[in-house]
């Protein structure tokens, strides 16, 4: 690009943009021509203005050497004909742009770990992140299908939990009528309602977490219609215990002579024998007896209380219903409730969406304070041991994932200055080695940490 002679003076011509120059060049390089028309009165650009008595106006061949040679003279420039003038900015040492690179988060980390449990959080937030004393979120609506967002609420909440806390899987479903006792939300919520009083009035210390589904019927009459069933994760509550005498409209549970049991429901209008139960009174032979099965002798299970009393609360008078309503099943581990969780509760949303209603809350949890969760440690990590931290925990889930599910995470808070990452492994493995990760050991905050909002756990 050659200069143009103007009566001894050398104008340069500029190029359109200040963005199609050198990075180097971009706060002294000023639009001239029509480009000049467009920068407003009170922050006009210079124009580069060059005397021939200075110097030989024919060599400044290029953008470069104009640049050298105004910063040389420290000179200055008119203003579009003004007569005053103001000094150019001082040159830009060379090196690479930085303007495509977005601001960064430099405040350091909080570690949140919950000890002999699988439960890990780290979050990074700016001081401007948002305002102090303001409302996070808004009003929440009506909810109308179980959210992805709510999924991963519920298995934060079992990772929290400590590992050796084992709960029994129970299963609760309405028979194939089910449209004349749980069509409506406010039926089978009821029903819920009822079960988890029950259960606390039974065993002070249990505590259930339950989720809500549909699923559409198979069989029957209604084949095709949508129907609810639950899921219950039972904890602190014994395979087996003590009868205790129940008599309702539906079931009787009597002791007829000393540890001779005796329990009926009520069929289709007739009450029905459905077993007979004798426990010893005897020393040496009144201890509960609990088989591979899971079948009890000499007390009561957590099978059968279930099915009478959840026969019970729904009233349905059918005795197919009273033997195939409920089921309990012997979790190995924690694990096990946490893989099924998370593979089986998935966000079926379609068969929500066919019912035409919206069910409210699908899971919950009753009894919190007797859930045992882990212990919660604060730790306080740098902006490098962040980082790393979080580089080393974004692999690990990557690899844990299986190739077909990668591209299903969540990658919104990738490259995003506040971020928060969670992590559900085994958080006694990753203290182990949490110095050799991010080079040095963090500082522990807090030990033993309680939150400020229980119900938000």
């Amino acid at each position: 690009m050659k200069p143009e002679l103007h009566g001894g003076k050398v104008n340069r011509a500029e190029p359109e943009s200040e963005h199609h120059c050198s990075p180097v060049l971009r706060r002294n390089v000023a639009p001239t021509g029509d480009a000049a028309k467009h920068a407003s009165n009170e922050n006009r650009r210079l124009t580069w203005t060059v005397r021939s008595k200075s110097f030989d106006s024919s060599s400044v061949t290029t953008l470069e050497q104009a640049a050298a040679v105004v910063a040389a003279m420290g000179a200055g420039g008119r203003v579009d004909g003004s007569p005053a003038a103001r000094p150019l900015a001082p040159p830009v040492a060379p090196g690479l742009s930085k303007m495509h690179k977005s601001p960064r988060n430099k405040n350091g980390g909080i570690l949140q770990v919950y000890r002999n449990a699988s439960f890990m959080q780290l979050s990074s937030r700016s001081d401007a992140s948002g305002p102090e004393g303001g409302e996070i979120g808004g009003k929440r609506g009506e909810i109308g299908h179980f959210t992805d967002a709510s999924r991963r609420r519920m298995l934060a909440c079992l990772a929290k939990i400590e590992n050796d806390q084992v709960p029994w899987f129970v299963t609760c479903t309405y028979p194939d009528e089910f449209d004349k006792f749980a069509l409506y939300r406010e039926e089978y919520k009821r029903h819920l309602e009822l079960l988890c009083k029950r259960i606390e009035r039974r065993f002070p210390a249990a505590c259930c977490l339950w989720k809500l589904e549909f699923m559409p019927r198979k069989s029957g009459v209604n084949k095709g219609k949508i129907a609810p069933h639950y899921h219950i994760f039972l904890f602190g509550v014994p395979w087996a215990f003590e009868y205790r005498e129940m008599v309702t409209d539906h079931v009787r549970l009597i002791e007829i002579t000393p540890g001779y049991w005796d329990e009926s429901v009520h069929d289709r209008g007739e009450w029905v024998k459905t077993c007979a139960s004798y426990v010893h009174t005897a020393e040496g032979l009144s201890a509960p007896m609990i088989f591979k099965s899971g079948d009890v002798a000499n007390a009561d299970g957590i099978r059968e209380w279930m099915a009478r009393n959840w026969f019970d609360i729904v009233g349905t008078g059918l005795i197919e219903h009273f033997r195939a309503g409920t089921g309990v099943e012997m979790l190995r581990s924690k694990g096990g409730a946490f893989a099924y969780a998370s593979k089986l509760y998935a966000a079926k949303s379609e068969e929500v969406v066919l019912t035409g209603a919206k069910p409210g809350r699908f899971w919950g949890v009753v009894g919190r304070k007797n859930l045992k969760f882990g212990r919660r440690d604060v730790l306080e990590l740098t902006h490098e041991q962040s980082v790393k931290l979080r580089r080393t925990m974004r692999r690990y889930r990557v690899a844990k994932c299986p190739p077909e599910k990668r591209g299903k995470m969540r990658k919104g808070q990738l490259f995003s200055a506040d971020y928060t990452v969670k992590l559900f492994a085994t958080v006694e493995f990753w203290m182990e080695r949490l110095p050799a990760l991010i080079g040095s050991a963090p500082r522990l905050r807090q030990a033993g940490a309680k939150r400020l909002f229980t119900l938000l756990i």
